[in-house]
């Protein structure tokens, strides 16, 4: 899977929140409260979409190969964090595949890329079918 393709994948979650960045100089306060509540309903819809899609036996995929499993906000510790599992066993090249795809879906221009700026992770634990598990945080380049 290239990181291209991907990066959509991730993109398709991005564009929940995709109005622009603020043009102006910004109160992080004020920008946290706001984007931390656009977050909230977006973390909400998005887990109620997963509990949904597992009782109907269709699980929440974010390309053909992962599935989303959870979203979680903590606006005190400027953080979402998602968890996917992906059915392809461990490897460095899957890896740096999704770690290039994170970047990429998190980091342009736009308001996620703001929030990053600003201090907010952006977080994925990702577990593989052989069990191994990799953590990744989008850094805006």
């Amino acid at each position: 899977m290239r990181p291209a393709r991907l990066a959509a994948g991730f993109a398709t979650v991005a564009v929940a929140l995709a109005r622009p960045a603020m043009a102006q100089p910004v109160d992080a306060t004020a920008f946290d409260a706001q984007f931390c509540s656009e977050v909230r309903q977006y973390v909400q819809w998005t887990n109620a979409n997963i509990d949904a899609g597992l009782a109907n036996g269709q699980p929440l995929m974010m390309d053909p190969v992962a599935r989303v499993d959870y979203v979680a906000l903590d606006c005190a510790a400027r953080a979402v964090t998602f968890r996917h599992y992906v059915d392809r066993p461990d490897s460095e090249a899957l890896r740096d595949d999704r770690l290039a795809a994170w970047n990429a879906a998190w980091c342009g221009p736009g308001v996620w890329r703001e929030a990053i700026g600003l201090g907010w992770h952006v977080a994925d634990t990702i577990t593989f079918a052989d069990g191994a598990r990799y953590d990744l945080i989008a850094v805006c380049g």
